[in-house]
């Protein structure tokens, strides 16, 4: 058999690179060059492939080790939760060790408008994303009040509150896990069934987008990288925290705070299947192998910003995008 020829993938710091039997590349992960601090357990790396592979009706597929030769199928990689995944080349296959058809979805994580807007805290000009900006109605103010009622402090990192200071949240925000701006994918999709909570409208919105089930804090910078869907949250695995970019924090394996688990109020925790969503985005930008990068929408439109939206070939998704980030408090 000749030597499967298997390419990189754009980025070269990924290590963890799975192909199909014709050498093709499909997923893949950053793992932590230190074995103690590796985290992703191979039922999750199970998990994640479902997301984003493709199989005829009633395929059966595994996952191999790939020797160095690029040929010879070495152990399986089994499904558990224990075992802790090394970096290295993988295949898909049959149980028998055949090919097995596999194609990846063309699902894409949604797209967020970036702007320059004032700093409430700093007063200097900064980037932030479209669900920072969106505070047209006191649905927005709710929503912050009642995640900071929740949250001590950061929930990825524990950082806390600075009681005593003149601005004690200078550098904790609270964050949308489902993006506001999204709010026609959140009715199609029927995302409000996973709010258990009950407050009225005014506080929560008619669709309770606007409820903390859809939030934790975080600090500022994780922020910016939890809306890129660089990194996520994974409710089937004990909240365990997955960074899908070189992981500065040691982030990586740590959980999400009890805080936003196992609120006072029941009906006030971080919802699991939003969480679950977010962290599905976050596998389909990251995990599907070469995805195509999404172009940056930025704030340079000029004085005809409708005018030059119109003119470019996603007109129609960042028009939606752009309504509902100026105007979802109010529709929401």
């Amino acid at each position: 058999m000749a030597t499967r020829i298997l390419p990189l993938p754009r980025n070269p710091h990924l290590n963890l690179l799975v192909y199909d039997n014709g050498g093709n590349l499909l997923a893949t992960f950053l793992i932590p060059e230190n074995p103690t601090a590796r985290y992703l357990t191979s039922g999750m790396l199970y998990r994640y492939c479902a997301w984003i592979f493709k199989f005829p009706l009633n395929s059966i597929w595994e996952i191999y080790h790939l020797d160095q030769d690029g040929i010879t199928p070495g152990p399986k990689l089994h499904r558990d939760e224990h075992t802790k995944v090394s970096p290295g080349n993988y295949v898909v296959l049959n149980p028998n060790r055949g090919n097995v058809l596999v194609t990846l979805t063309d699902h894409r994580a949604p797209r967020r408008v970036v702007t320059v807007t004032k700093s409430t805290e700093t007063g200097s000009d900064t980037l932030v994303k479209s669900s920072q900006i969106n505070k047209p109605d006191d649905k927005q103010r709710k929503f912050r009040n009642a995640v900071r009622e929740r949250d001590p402090g950061c929930t990825f990192t524990g950082v806390k509150v600075r009681t005593g200071s003149e601005k004690p949240y200078r550098h904790l925000q609270p964050a949308h896990i489902f993006p506001t701006n999204r709010l026609s994918e959140w009715e199609r999709g029927n995302h409000q069934r996973f709010i258990q909570d009950t407050s009225p409208a005014s506080e929560t919105g008619a669709t309770k987008m606007f409820s903390p089930q859809n939030g934790h804090l975080l600090r500022a910078d994780i922020h910016g990288d939890f809306d890129a869907f660089s990194i996520g949250v994974d409710p089937d695995d004990d909240y365990k925290i997955i960074c899908f970019e070189v992981d500065g924090y040691g982030l990586g394996g740590r959980r999400l705070a009890t805080s936003a688990r196992y609120p006072s109020s029941p009906a006030q925790h971080a919802s699991p299947d939003l969480l679950r969503w977010h962290l599905m985005q976050c596998v389909h930008k990251n995990v599907k192998a070469n995805a195509e990068p999404q172009e940056v929408w930025e704030d340079d439109l000029g004085s005809n910003d409708m005018g030059e939206i119109l003119e470019q070939p996603d007109a129609g998704e960042r028009m939606e995008v752009e309504l509902f980030t100026r105007l979802g408090g109010l529709v929401a």
